[in-house]
């Protein structure tokens, strides 16, 4: 089911102020590379474990550092308001090519993790669910790129889409979302050619699906349960550009800027 945002509310709150609700999920974090978000990536540093200070070590980019190193404070960060417990509490192993296993969670919990340029997102839920984020560029080999991901059907509406880049970029991030969904096993036997992003979109599959511009920016999620609201928090104080959603009675989306 296609479920555009709804944006409900908008309100800046202390991070000793959020509600501690692990049951309100869906749930999407936001978090941007910048000069306020210094501070949580030293301090995620210090709380690596031995298997992510290892993969941080290998990364030779500066930016990509930071990336990584917020990244894992936003997955420590929404974990710890879901479940009541301080960011240094999750025993973390990193896995190469994998989402990272979270040894001492206290239930079963769904997360999935995307990043683009200085954009981080993660999502949590309660059953599956996938997110992808992309800054929309220009691509000279834009054709090219859709023919190794998109099927013959997706290619053609592709070629006669009026925005063929914005269509490029809602597909990928829709089929990524719902690749992420998947168990490990799963994902074996799949390749993004092979996922259908107009069934996905269907009232057939069942799922719950959002694809949204976020200014410069195309969002997907992919939620195995086609549940009504979502709860965005936003860690940065200039991240309010996530507010332009669109109007849509279908989805509850409840959107709180964290101030550190």
């Amino acid at each position: 089911m296609q479920v555009p945002l709804w944006l409900v509310s908008l309100c800046k709150v202390k991070w000793s102020e959020l509600p501690n609700k692990s049951s309100e999920f869906p749930q999407l974090w936001f978090a941007r590379v910048e000069e306020s978000s210094v501070q949580q990536e030293q301090t995620c540093k210090r709380l690596l474990s031995i298997s992510e200070y290892k993969r941080f070590k290998l990364i030779k980019s500066t930016f990509k550092q930071r990336q990584y190193l917020l990244s894992r404070w936003l997955i420590r960060y929404a974990l710890s308001n879901a479940y009541n417990q301080p960011v240094d509490y999750w025993n973390i192993e990193e896995k190469a090519g994998k989402f990272p296993v979270i040894h001492n969670l206290p239930v079963t919990t769904y997360l999935s993790l995307s990043h683009s340029h200085d954009r981080v997102v993660v999502t949590i839920s309660n059953s599956a669910i996938g997110v992808d984020i992309e800054k929309i560029v220009p691509r000279n080999n834009m054709a090219a790129m859709a023919e190794l991901f998109m099927s013959p059907d997706e290619l053609e509406l592709f070629h006669q889409h009026a925005n063929p880049a914005l269509y490029f970029y809602q597909t990928w991030c829709i089929k990524e979302a719902y690749f992420k969904s998947m168990s490990s096993i799963e994902q074996q036997n799949v390749t993004l050619r092979k996922i259908d992003s107009t069934l996905i979109c269907s009232e057939e599959k069942g799922g719950m699906v959002v694809k949204t511009l976020l200014a410069e920016y195309m969002l997907a999620v992919y939620g195995e349960k086609n549940q009504r609201t979502i709860q965005c928090y936003a860690l940065n104080e200039h991240d309010a550009a996530y507010a332009a959603f669109n109007n849509n009675d279908k989805l509850t989306f409840n959107y709180l800027e964290v101030v550190l």
